[in-house]
């Protein structure tokens, strides 16, 4: 009995080291839309640890209503019709006041203990290609501003 423990546990340490080496936010969400599983990037998304943010759902943690209300959309989804949904961008107000825009693919799985439906997410954070986009965009206007300027002389 207490090898299967140790394997277990070696089990878990195992699967841990995996999803916290993945540079995208992982999550799993239980039937209630609390966080019971999550990965480093999740956790530095809400700045927190890991094991403050289980248990945690979506509506303690981000700020703005519709988004929330979004978020809780594209869960229920999932949860009820037992598809995966794909998000291409969505914005998310954190508590410290900054937004995120994160691209997440939502997955349903049953759980084999409670066979409840549960949500596996993984989420690419594309804020900083959305700023470099917005830096281009803006450096291209001033580009064109000049060439006008230069063009009327």
């Amino acid at each position: 009995m207490e090898t299967k423990q140790h394997e277990l546990e070696e089990s878990e340490n195992l699967m841990r080291r995996i999803i916290d080496l993945v540079p995208y936010l992982i999550f799993v969400k239980n039937i209630h839309r609390q966080y019971i599983v999550a990965n480093q990037e999740e956790g530095k998304l809400y700045n927190m640890p890991v094991d403050s943010l289980l248990g945690h759902s979506d509506d303690e943690l981000v700020n703005d209503i519709d988004e929330l209300n979004a978020i809780h959309e594209s869960d229920t989804k999932v949860l009820e019709q037992r598809q995966m949904i794909k998000l291409p961008e969505q914005t998310i107000s954190l508590p410290d006041g900054t937004r995120r825009v994160l691209q997440t693919i939502k997955v349903p799985f049953i759980n084999d203990i409670t066979h409840n439906p549960n949500i596996l997410g993984v989420s690419f954070d594309l804020t900083s290609v959305r700023e470099m986009e917005q830096q281009l965009r803006k450096s291209e206007e001033r580009v064109k501003d000049l060439e006008n300027k230069l063009a009327s002389r």
